[in-house]
């Protein structure tokens, strides 16, 4: 008898890979306050989320800049965040989710909206993306 192997793909173990290191990134820099820190932000993952959001969206846009990637991968991640974001919050709930996941993927919902809308903006359109 022999084995199948499950032939993963890249893409499966760097995605996961990238995102298990911002997930580890946001821990560590909330774990890592001093107590004056902890005074002013207590735990909230606001200020480490936003980082993450900058230094993301500058490696993209050199990525771009040099054509190490092209737009179809970034329209591919930016419609399967979105879309996974939705299916959890559907899956889950307000209730499942609790109330400080909650407000996190509230205020996404709201910067993505505005950016949804800077977007159509910018591409001339006089409709809304929404």
């Amino acid at each position: 008898m022999t084995k199948k192997k499950t032939a993963k793909h890249p893409l499966d173990d760097g995605l996961l890979a990238a995102m298990q290191a911002i997930d580890n990134q946001i821990s560590r820099e909330v774990s890592s306050r001093s107590p004056a820190e902890r005074t002013e932000h207590g735990v909230q993952k606001w200020e480490p989320i936003d980082t993450r959001i900058e230094n993301v969206t500058v490696l993209v846009m050199k990525a771009l800049g040099t054509s190490a990637v092209q737009l179809d991968s970034v329209l591919v991640l930016a419609q399967a965040m979105l879309k996974s974001l939705q299916l959890v919050v559907e899956d889950l709930g307000e209730d499942g989710l609790g109330e400080v996941r909650s407000g996190y993927c509230r205020a996404a919902g709201d910067r993505m909206q505005r950016t949804l809308e800077k977007l159509s903006q910018a591409l001339g359109d006089d409709r809304t993306l929404m």
